[in-house]
């Protein structure tokens, strides 16, 4: 397949807006229902759960970061 074939067919490495709009399913395979769906606004879905997950899994991430950085801390204070 050329460049210009490729790039025709996934329209410069996106999905085209018809392709996305036909969607039923996310990348993890949840339905795209009315209840599971997250309209950005400007076209773009994303689906709750996975959002959900993504959002739990930085914020733990975060959190260990953030006791981390307190522990280092709290060694480095003067002896008492």
């Amino acid at each position: 397949m050329t460049q210009n074939e490729h790039a025709r067919v996934h329209k410069l490495g996106f999905l085209g807006a018809e392709a996305r709009r036909n969607q039923t399913h996310c990348r993890r395979g949840h339905p795209f229902t009315p209840d599971n769906l997250y309209d950005i606004g400007d076209g773009r879905r994303h689906c709750r759960i996975c959002k959900a997950a993504w959002t739990q899994k930085y914020k733990a991430k975060k959190n260990a970061a953030r006791r981390a950085k307190m522990r280092r801390r709290s060694r480095n204070l003067p002896g008492t």
